[in-house]
């Protein structure tokens, strides 16, 4: 299929060049676990903010329409709705017209969130996004590389770090709860002030009695000093000790319910940090820096 077909020709030229500009923008955001405003994307690609949201679902079709081809070759893969990386900065929710498209813009606020965060966590955990775009005939585009997006979530810090919280946040396996859990929260503020780079929650009722498994991770860059190390395994045991009274505060008897605090490195742990970070029994990940698709200064191939 000519790559001019594969974005609506019912949409003016405009949307469509739009389109293919923003589509392998879009495609390096979901590999990072990030996300981006109209505002910022509006500026990318070089158009008025009010038109982004028909472009990014011009762009979504698009793939749509790669994945009505690799089914009637036999490739059964869904492929999910790339244009819900595009939000609202003060809601971090796509446009209505997001929702118009799909057919739910009559759920409820909490029901259109529930709804979007299952979208995302499928738009971040698809491996085929490269096919995606080899299909359509679209370059990959590398964001880190040619300008810094406007990050969701952010508060000043570096652009691996945010990607680490993004990335482990639709990853709820590597702390022990089962994928189906859906996508962790980013930056939950604790009544203390403090703030879980990311947290998951689960809370149980049996025979009227409820119990919360709560686990959160610190979460520092490859680029950490090992002061920053040190001092995250002191946020670990203080997180833990909020987290714990915090559940007391809301009449959870402590034998009901298990915190946990990891502290996620994005390079490894030096003598010094270990010896403390086994005093304090912390519970350490290392290296996983690695486990990002596309790394700061990395090209893609």
């Amino acid at each position: 299929m000519p790559l001019d077909d594969f974005f609506s020709l019912n949409e003016p030229e405009i949307i469509r060049l739009r389109a293919r500009k923003a589509l392998p923008i879009l495609v390096d955001l979901a590999q990072q676990g990030l996300r981006i405003t109209y505002g910022r994307m509006a500026m990318e690609i070089e158009t008025k903010v009010f038109l982004v949201a028909r472009i990014a679902a011009c762009a979504a079709k698009a793939c749509k329409k790669v994945q009505e081809i690799w089914q009637n070759e036999g490739r059964q893969v869904i492929v999910p709705n790339i244009d819900a990386l595009v939000v609202k900065k003060d809601t971090e929710l796509p446009s209505d017209v997001f929702f118009e498209l799909d057919g739910k813009a009559e759920l409820t606020d909490e029901e259109k969130r529930i709804y979007y965060e299952n979208i995302l966590n499928d738009v971040f955990s698809f491996e085929h996004w490269d096919d995606v775009l080899n299909t359509i005939g679209l370059v990959p585009f590398s964001f880190i590389e040619e300008s810094e997006p406007e990050p969701i979530g952010g508060g000043g810090e570096g652009p691996e770090r945010q990607r680490l919280k993004n990335y482990f946040a639709t990853r709820p396996s590597v702390v022990g709860f089962d994928d189906s859990f859906g996508r962790g929260d980013i930056e939950l503020s604790l009544l203390s002030g403090d703030v879980l780079d990311v947290s998951f929650r689960k809370d149980h009722v049996q025979n009227s009695v409820k119990s919360v498994t709560w686990v959160a991770m610190v979460v520092k860059a490859a680029s950490s000093s090992q002061e920053d190390i040190i001092q995250g395994i002191f946020q670990c045991v203080k997180y833990k000790s909020v987290m714990e009274a915090t559940l007391i505060c809301e009449e959870i008897d402590p034998n009901n319910f298990d915190v946990e605090v990891y502290l996620v490195l994005g390079g490894k742990l030096e003598a010094n940090a270990i010896k403390i970070k086994n005093l304090h029994r912390v519970k350490v990940i290392e290296n996983v820096s690695r486990l990002l698709p596309n790394q700061p200064g990395s090209k893609k191939k």
